[in-house]
């Protein structure tokens, strides 16, 4: 018969190791620790006892079951355990991340450690904290820049190569440092601007397609000198090209185009100064210098291929070169967007196709959706 101190000590020791249990059953479902206090707990534990009974002595599950704060110090045995590692593993690695409750739209931040034992992968979650919007406002402040001008730029169904250059401007501003910025906010910046650097390369073509937009024509933030480069540039491209040689359009504006682009403005010099500033035929006409000088309207949310189009007649070299190049996109996103189109295609029980059979499912696929929308503009026309 087994007294009433060896019954204690053994409830005790069986405690001991299902307040482990409960620890390790709170961490892995991340239930809280309240759990223990249900009734339905209780119930679960003790039908498992009662299974054991023809086994073992009779058990109360509420003999057993430890207190929630019981549990939350077990947890720091668990980690006083990692201390015997730590003094014998030459390297490891800490990882952060935010993430957010879709149900709260609460922050927080996980901090996990990674280490080698014996040849063996661990991992330990350290510490999951609340992370208020006071304290991350700034980072997602600056780092909204970047995401929604990598969406811009992402952009493969409208011109978006003439905002290269605002948008790298943008970003180089958004990191400037201010005397307020905490010491994280700094060092991001810094960071943020080495990253721009490597990963953001301008050329000819940005710089071009920047001046071929009217809102942007007079690069305010180069010099005199650049901008002259720039205008020498699109001179060489367009004979280059080809463009301004085409007889069709190598000659002096019609009568028609004359009258669209005389302004108020020149009436008034011309009114004032009794000089006839703009109807001087035997003068050569340089588009490229027209337009840089030409005051333009362009309505807030035109788009620039549109424009250029209804102004063709004016500038019929320039719109030529600049429904080519504004054509072009602005990132590689259409081809990453195949990528994932292909993913669906190389499912895990098509890995036999060939890479024939792979372009031509990818190509008819693309034409399929290039189809509908050739036959959805004609439709809305």
């Amino acid at each position: 018969m087994m007294n009433k101190d060896n019954n204690s000590n053994i409830l005790a020791d069986l405690k001991s190791v299902f307040t482990e249990a409960c620890a390790k059953f709170c961490a892995y479902d991340l239930r809280p620790y309240e759990s223990v206090r249900g009734h339905g707990f209780q119930i679960l534990c003790q039908s498992l006892l009662d299974l054991a009974r023809q086994n073992f002595h009779p058990i109360e599950a509420a003999d057993i079951i430890p207190d929630p704060m019981t549990i939350s110090q077990d947890r720091v045995k668990l980690i006083e355990s990692l201390i015997p590692d730590s003094k014998k593993i030459k390297l490891s690695g800490i990882i952060a991340d935010f993430w957010k409750n879709k149900f709260t739209s609460d922050s927080y931040l996980t901090v996990n450690l990674h280490y080698n034992k014996d040849g063996q992968m661990k991992n330990f979650m350290l510490k999951t904290v609340s992370i208020s919007e006071a304290k991350t406002g700034d980072i997602t402040d600056l780092l909204s820049v970047f995401k929604i001008g990598s969406e811009k730029l992402s952009a493969d169904n409208v011109s978006a190569l003439h905002s290269v250059l605002p948008w790298f401007y943008k970003f180089r501003k958004s990191c400037e440092i201010k005397a307020t910025d905490r010491p994280c906010i700094a060092q991001l910046k810094k960071k943020l601007l080495t990253k721009l650097d490597a990963k953001l390369w301008l050329t000819d073509i940005h710089y071009i397609a920047t001046f071929l937009h009217p809102k942007t024509k007079s690069l305010p933030l180069l010099t005199q000198n650049e901008r002259n480069e720039i205008i020498k540039t699109v001179k060489k491209m367009l004979n280059t090209r080809g463009i301004s040689n085409d007889e069709d359009l190598y000659q002096k504006r019609n009568k028609r185009a004359k009258r669209d682009d005389i302004s108020v403005d020149h009436v008034l010099k011309e009114f004032i100064s009794n000089e006839n500033l703009s109807t001087d035929d035997e003068e050569p006409y340089d588009e490229v210098i027209e337009y840089m000088k030409c005051k333009v309207n362009y309505s807030s949310g035109e788009d620039v291929l549109s424009w250029w189009r209804k102004h063709s007649c004016i500038y019929p070299q320039l719109s030529r070169l600049v429904l080519a190049l504004l054509s072009i996109p602005a990132s590689s996103a259409t081809s990453e967007r195949i990528f994932s189109e292909t993913g669906r295609i190389l499912e895990a029980k098509r890995q036999l196709l060939s890479a024939e059979s792979l372009d031509s499912l990818v190509f008819l696929l693309d034409c399929i959706f290039f189809s509908y929308e050739i036959k959805f503009e004609i439709d809305c026309t």
